[in-house]
């Protein structure tokens, strides 16, 4: 698995130009809201049968993928999964 530094240091050498920056702001918090989206209307009653707790927001496969999404951001360490999920909920002053 990649460490952390090799992570950062790959995205920060494809994101130097302002167009991409640009287009990268602008198109993937769309992006990601159409896969969280599209994997909540799956079908879920696998794990509506297997789970039990009758909570439709809880027992769907966006929390599956959440999950190991999440599995992955603690692996690299718990800052980068802090800051991850930081980034999601809190505004940045960044310029465009």
């Amino acid at each position: 698995m990649k460490t952390a530094k090799e992570w950062f240091d790959e995205y920060a050498v494809s994101h130097q130009n302002s167009t991409n920056q640009f287009i990268h702001y602008l198109c993937v918090p769309p992006i990601f809201f159409s896969v969280i989206g599209l994997l909540m209307s799956v079908p879920s009653s696998y794990l509506e049968d297997t789970i039990g707790m009758n909570n439709p927001l809880l027992e769907n496969w966006a929390v599956v993928v959440g999950i190991f999404i999440s599995i992955f951001y603690l692996r690299l360490g718990f800052w980068y999964f802090a800051v991850s999920y930081t980034h999601l909920t809190l505004p940045t002053n960044r310029e465009v």
